[in-house]
Order: C-alpha cells, then structure tokens, then sequence
C-alpha cells in the first residue's frame, strides 16, 4: 500500500477512535461515517458543532420526531461545516411536508430526499426543484420504466438535481440499463444508484461503463461476501479513476489492514461493512485528486460531485 493510502487509513482510525469516545452513543457506523466525512472535508469536524446542530433539532422537534434519532445525527455530520443548518433543517421540513401532502409515503427515504434538495437549493429555486421533482415521479409513474422505480425517492432527488433535460436523463438511463443487460452479468438487485452515479459527470459513458464492470469484476473475485450494493460507489469511482487495477488493489489493501484487529477495532462490524469503508477511503483518496485539480472530472460542479460522494458514502453505510 502506497504512502498516501496508508496515511489515510491512520487518519480514519484515529478519528474513528475519538468519536467512539466523545460520541459513543452515535453508535458503530454513525461513528465510522463521521470519520469518513471528517476524512473528506477539510476543516474535519467540529464536534462542538455537532452537539449544537443537534441541540437546534431537539429544540425544534417533538421527542418522537422522525427527525430525530438517525437524521439529526446524519444531518448534524454532513451540515457540519455550514452555517446556514438552520435554514437548511426548516426547508427539509417543508419539502418533507410537502412531499407527504403529494402522496409520497412518510418514510425514512422521503425524509433523507427532502434533505438533499433543501441543502443545495433555497427559496425560489427550492421551490422550482420541488416542482420538478413532482413531474419526475408523474412520468415515471406514468411510463412505468422498467429501469427506475416508483418509490426511490432518493432517485427522484438525485434526478432533480442533476443538471439535464429530463428525456436525456431516460435516455441516457435507458442505455445504461440495457448495456448492463447485454453483458450477461446476473445483476439483481436495486441499480438505479448505480445508474445516476454515471450521469454526474459529462465524461463517456461508454468508458464509465467498462471501468465500472472492471473494478466490480476484480473486488467481487476476491471476496465472496461482497454484492452489488457497492455498485453505486464504484460507479463515481469510474469517473475519476484511470487505472481500475491500482484502485481495485488499493481496496482489497486497506480492507485487509482494518480486518486486523491489531490495526483496528473492528466489533460490531460485519465484513461487508468493513469493505465498504476501505472503497470509501479510496475513494476520499481520489476527492482530494479533483479538489486540487489533478483528476479533470468533466463537470464544472465540483461542489456537486463531492456532495454527491459524501451522500453515498452516507447511503451505502445507512440504506
């Protein structure tokens, strides 16, 4: 394992064990996603912070509040280093409202979808994105694609957000479905995370393609207990990495250091989990790449991408 990587597990260990201290009643994986997030931004994260943004959301909501319990601690990591978490928490509210009153099912899904609208968007254009995103799941009811669901709310964020004519997104979405098809992989399974991580960037399809089926290929050939929920994260992945034998290694090198309870404490945490980490150190690796301007990722939206990368890191631990 390179320098760099092995500078970047340290740096996650040392994290995860502070939390695990300071914040013990997150839990295990709250615990690792704050370290992964601490990992990506840098100023890291302010836990002070934290216990105030939570404070806010306790004040702001009754005791059985769906906002409480794993959102106010998800919401509290990812609007650490944001000073407009107020605003941010009261228009999630409403959009979730909002959702709801529109016959959305009150869910934990609808709940994180409302939050990541309500942090990237405000006033008029939040409301404009609202208005959109009820047309998005309009015409997916009403086509019935065969390659997005009725109910992935997540998706229908994600959609909404993502910079393109609705009828390029089908399409584009519809060619990747029907790529995957074609290669015979007996994929199973919820794609559709995997299918919007390739639409970020403006980079070949085609090639985003190949990359991805790569990397997935070589992981799940080392491990067995290993499936298609890390499809999504390995699809951004394909859009920034150059050398799919190298990120593929990188992996399996770090999944292997934190499996060693020498190096890491590791109870509590299935295998998969575990891996799941390691393709996202690798993955934190490659962000600060594009913040420096070493990786060109074809889009102008570099804020974007790494609150896209953020939020699946957050969704492949918790979902």
């Amino acid at each position: 394992m390179d320098i760099e990587l092995k500078e970047k597990v340290k740096i996650f260990i040392e994290l995860n064990d502070e939390f695990k201290r300071n914040l013990r009643w997150d839990g295990k994986e709250i615990n690792c996603l704050a370290s992964l997030i601490a990992n990506v931004s840098e100023k890291g994260i302010n836990e002070k912070q934290l216990k105030v943004i939570r404070k806010h959301i306790r004040k702001n909501t009754r005791f059985n509040s769906k906002f409480r319990g794993e959102f106010k601690n998800i919401f509290s990591i990812l609007m650490n280093g944001r000073k407009d978490y107020e605003e941010v928490f009261e228009n999630t509210k409403y959009i979730n409202y909002s959702l709801i009153d529109r016959g959305f099912k009150d869910n934990k899904e609808a709940i994180y979808a409302s939050f990541l609208l309500s942090k990237r968007f405000k006033g008029e254009e939040l409301e404009d994105k609202l208005s959109k995103l009820f047309n998005i799941k309009y015409e997916i009811e009403k086509n019935k694609y065969d390659f997005l669901s009725n109910e992935d709310y997540i998706i229908y964020s994600y959609l909404t957000i993502i910079n393109k004519d609705f009828d390029k997104i089908i399409e584009d979405v519809k060619d990747i479905s029907l790529k995957i098809k074609n290669l015979d992989l007996n994929i199973k399974g919820n794609l559709e995370p995997f299918y919007v991580s390739l639409l970020i960037t403006n980079l070949d399809l085609e090639n985003k393609i190949e990359r991805a089926i790569k990397i997935r290929k070589t992981l799940m050939g080392n491990y067995d207990f290993i499936d298609n929920d890390i499809f999504p994260l390995i699809g951004l992945s394909s859009s920034f990495v150059k050398n799919d034998d190298v990120f593929s290694k990188g992996v399996c090198n770090i999944y292997e250091m934190l499996s060693e309870k020498s190096n890491f404490n590791s109870n509590g945490l299935s295998k998969k989990s575990i891996f799941k980490i390691s393709l996202c150190i690798v993955l934190i690796r490659y962000l600060e790449y594009i913040k420096g301007d070493i990786i060109d990722i074809g889009t102008e939206e570099e804020k974007d991408l790494i609150y896209i990368i953020e939020e699946y890191i957050v969704f492949s631990i918790i979902l």
